[in-house]
């Protein structure tokens, strides 16, 4: 048996010891539902990891991407401050930025925060970041974003990538 499948096999094992969550998975398997419209010209939803819950997403009705399945891709910068590390803290680089890739008709679809549709071009929304008194945007330790960044490197501080296929579906 490989290392790295004994590896798995042991977390596998020792998650379900102790009923944590699942911090290594060899694939990350992403759904949102689709749950309302609301009145705001926005579409709530949930995001889903493993078929466990993260929380709660919100998309611009606008701007929808369409439904089906699609390969999420790893990223590391972003204009705009999306890109997270350690911590939560978010900035323009990062470890961890989730995109979207192969939408037709659409660039640059990302899971990030945000709390109003007009924050969205058909990104995924999931609530908003919090600047310290320097400006720099953090997320608190329940945010959406923060568990997926600690489930898809089973850790806080990872000091490797991980080689996993990350599956979103749209629903």
């Amino acid at each position: 048996m490989s290392s790295f499948r004994y590896l798995t096999c042991c977390l596998l094992i020792l998650a379900s010891l102790v009923k944590a969550p699942l911090l290594y998975a060899e694939d990350f398997n992403l759904r949102l539902e689709r749950l309302s419209s609301l009145a705001n010209q926005g579409v709530k939803g949930r995001l889903l990891l493993n078929n466990q819950e993260l929380g709660i997403t919100l998309e611009n009705a606008n701007t929808l991407i369409p439904i089906g399945s699609y390969t999420g891709i790893m990223r590391y910068a972003s204009s705009k401050g999306f890109a997270q590390s350690a911590n939560g803290q978010l900035s323009n680089t990062g470890d961890f930025l989730l995109e979207i890739a192969g939408v037709p008709g659409f660039t640059d679809i990302l899971f990030h925060t945000g709390t109003q549709p007009h924050h969205s071009r058909g990104c995924i929304l999931l609530g908003p970041a919090y600047r310290d008194d320097k400006g720099i945007g953090h997320l608190p330790e329940d945010h959406p974003l923060r568990k997926l960044r600690n489930y898809f490197y089973g850790s806080n501080q990872p000091n490797s990538s991980p080689i996993t296929k990350i599956n979103i579906t749209i629903i």
